[in-house]
């Protein structure tokens, strides 16, 4: 489905900037989400039973006893339209986790209604994240939550082949532990978000020794992963040279900062870590994992 560019974004100049809002919602996007998801549910026969869950959960998880408004949907409608950014943002993450999970429910759809309703939904999270970029808000929902983007090059490049290669290849542990980093990121708990990160990056090794069946340890830091996948030869030797630099690159980036900034005490002088060392560590995790996901996939075959 192609989305319509008003005259004014196609000749904007300024279009083709890459840089993203991540705090302030306009209003014109806030009504525009309201009508994808009306969009979603109109015409379906069970519309407000799915209405009534998604406000029972924005309830709990905001610790409201009540919404404003006449009916579920309207309540959901106004706090979309009316509340903060910050519970604004949540709530659509939350929202879209919902739908996704519906989505997952009717599929396959057991009938014709459930088909249209698997459509609309998968279509309404496609407008969601054209929406995020008409607007210049730097989250896209990949996977059931919201994903904070800092670069849209990187992003595509970077980031999505990362966690789409987690979610598709059997690498579950490393597939949530990458999400979370980006939860935290998005959430602003940098330290939190560096230690996932590492994380994702240690046990996407961890399960390709599993499954190539080197002998490792639970406990082994990364750098004796690394050797672990050197030493077994899944480097090959006609290119020598590149991974010698790779495992530089792993070696003394990531872990690194993950010893800096996220895993040690910090003593009496309180560290604040930097906004961009956060993003340049999922950067970095990310373009590893792609790399050795693919380097494994590739293993197979040969």
């Amino acid at each position: 489905m192609e989305f319509f560019r008003l005259f004014s974004e196609r000749n904007s100049q300024d279009q083709q900037i890459d840089v993203y809002n991540y705090e302030e919602l306009p209003q014109r996007l806030r009504i525009q989400i309201v009508h994808i998801l009306q969009g979603m549910f109109n015409r379906v026969s069970y519309s407000e039973q799915i209405w009534a869950i998604l406000a029972h959960r924005i309830k709990v998880e905001f610790g409201r006893l009540e919404l404003d408004g006449y009916s579920n949907e309207k309540s959901i409608e106004e706090f979309l339209i009316h509340e903060g950014d910050i519970e604004t943002i949540d709530a659509i993450d939350l929202i879209f986790y919902e739908i996704d999970g519906f989505i997952e429910s009717v599929s396959p759809p057991s009938n014709e209604e459930d088909r249209q309703l698997r459509n609309k939904m998968n279509e309404g999270i496609k407008e969601l994240n054209y929406r995020f970029k008409q607007h210049h808000i730097g989250y896209e929902f990949i996977d059931g939550q919201l994903i904070k983007i800092d670069n849209q090059l990187v992003h595509q490049e970077i980031i999505k082949p990362a966690i789409q290669l987690l979610f598709d290849e059997g690498f579950e542990t490393a597939s949530n532990e990458f999400l979370q980093a980006h939860e935290h990121y998005r959430k602003g708990e940098y330290e939190e978000a560096i230690t996932d990160a590492e994380r994702a990056f240690e046990s996407t090794m961890k399960i390709i020794c599993h499954k190539k069946g080197y002998e490792y340890s639970e406990t082994a830091p990364a750098s004796r992963l690394i050797n672990t996948l050197v030493t077994n030869n899944f480097l090959p030797s006609y290119l020598q040279n590149h991974f010698s630099n790779l495992w530089n690159t792993l070696s003394c980036g990531l872990p690194t900062v993950r010893n800096r900034n996220g895993s040690h005490g910090q003593g009496v002088q309180e560290i604040e870590t930097p906004d961009y060392l956060v993003n340049f560590a999922i950067n970095l995790a990310a373009s590893n994992i792609v790399f050795l996901v693919n380097n494994y996939k590739n293993s197979l075959s040969s």
